[in-house]
């Protein structure tokens, strides 16, 4: 594939992530401020929203999504100088926070939230989130969160880094950051 019809193709990716998380977000809180005055259990879930890990998880894809979007549509509108080169740093960022941070990060939340919402839904998701979470939005937010993951993967070109320890420093960071809220 070339890389112009693969830029497209990554911008059409980040473009329906963006679309889809943001979109869902607008519905989540919708009916949120439908019935939180109303139920304290509803209350309290919203509340915690910063605390759960999905909710982080679904801020990195946004972010990664609008970097993703910034970096492909600079890259097309230089497509005929031959002199562009895309910002080293921003391109190291982009590669950073996709490989050390949304990548794992994406397969936490849905191995974590899928298993345990098989084996015992209370421990996860009580029945009163089903009030405000409509089953179309848990999937977004812990299925469909993959498809955006793996199209990023598999249209973007990477090297295989001589090591990972970078890598697992952002994520060991990262975590200990998410932990400490």
């Amino acid at each position: 594939m070339n890389e112009l019809k693969a830029t497209y193709l990554r911008i059409f990716g980040y473009t329906f992530t963006l679309l889809m998380h943001i979109g869902n977000i607008a519905f989540l809180r919708s009916c949120m401020n439908q019935k939180v005055p109303k139920e304290e259990e509803i209350k309290a879930f919203t509340e915690l929203q910063p605390r759960y890990f999905t909710c982080w998880n679904i801020f990195l894809q946004i972010l990664f999504s609008i970097i993703g979007l910034i970096s492909d549509c600079k890259l097309l509108l230089n497509y005929k100088n031959a002199s562009y080169k895309p910002s080293k740093y921003f391109k190291g960022f982009k590669k950073t926070l996709f490989c050390a941070i949304v990548w794992p990060s994406t397969w936490v939340v849905v191995a974590v939230f899928w298993s345990l919402f098989l084996y015992d839904r209370m421990l996860i998701f009580p029945p009163y989130a089903d009030k405000i979470v409509t089953p179309l939005s848990n999937h977004i937010m812990h299925t469909a969160i993959i498809g955006s993951i793996v199209w990023e993967a598999c249209f973007q070109p990477r090297e295989v880094p001589s090591s990972h320890k970078r890598n697992i420093l952002h994520l060991i960071f990262h975590l200990l950051f998410y932990f400490s809220v």
